[in-house]
C-alpha cells in the first residue's frame, strides 16, 4: 500500500510537469488593443495584448482569489477550466498568490517550487500557477471532469 501511494505521487508529478509543459504550448497571440509584453525565453509570444478586466466571470474562476494585478487576459475559457496569463508578476507577489490559492482550499496533492504550483481541492479541481521570464504568470484549472476524462487522470490514480 506504501508503495502505491509513492507510485501514484510520482505519476501525479509527471502529470503535473506535462501540463505545465503543454501551458507553454497553448495558442496565445491575438490582435487587438493593450500592453505588449515581449516573448519568453523559448521565443513564444505570450497573450501579446493585456487588458484590465481579464478574470473570467466564471464559477470555476470564483474558487481561487482574483489576482490584485492590472494587468492579465483570458487564454482560453471553456466549462471544463480556464487559462489566464497576468503581466507584472514578481517571485515575492507569485508566492503570496500561490500561498492565497492553498488557503483557498488547493492542498491537496499539492507540489510547490520556486516558480510553479500545482495542487487539487477537494472537489478535484486542478489547478495550475506558473511564473516565468518577464514577469507573467498563468493561471490554469481544470474540473474533474476534464482531469477524469480527458487526461484519465483520475484512472491513474485510482
Amino acid at each position: 500500500m506504501k508503495g502505491r501511494g509513492i507510485r501514484m505521487r510520482k505519476i501525479r508529478k509527471g502529470v503535473c510537469i506535462i501540463v505545465l509543459w503543454g501551458m507553454i504550448f497553448t495558442g496565445c497571440a491575438s490582435s487587438g488593443g493593450g500592453k505588449s509584453v515581449p516573448s519568453n525565453a523559448m521565443g513564444i509570444l505570450w497573450g501579446k495584448d493585456y487588458e484590465k478586466s481579464y478574470w473570467p466571470e466564471n464559477e470555476m474562476a470564483s474558487l481561487i482569489p482574483e489576482p490584485e494585478f492590472d494587468l492579465g487576459r483570458v487564454e482560453w475559457e471553456s466549462e471544463y477550466g480556464f487559462a489566464v496569463s497576468v503581466a507584472e508578476i514578481h517571485e515575492g507577489e507569485f508566492n503570496k498568490y500561490a500561498a492565497a490559492c492553498y488557503q483557498k482550499g488547493f492542498n491537496i496533492n499539492y507540489q510547490k517550487g520556486s516558480a510553479f504550483f500545482c495542487a487539487d481541492n477537494k472537489e478535484g479541481y486542478h489547478l495550475i500557477l506558473k511564473t516565468g521570464e518577464n514577469d507573467i504568470m498563468y493561471v490554469r484549472m481544470d474540473s474533474p471532469w476534464r482531469c477524469g476524462n480527458d487526461w484519465n487522470v483520475r484512472e491513474i490514480h485510482n
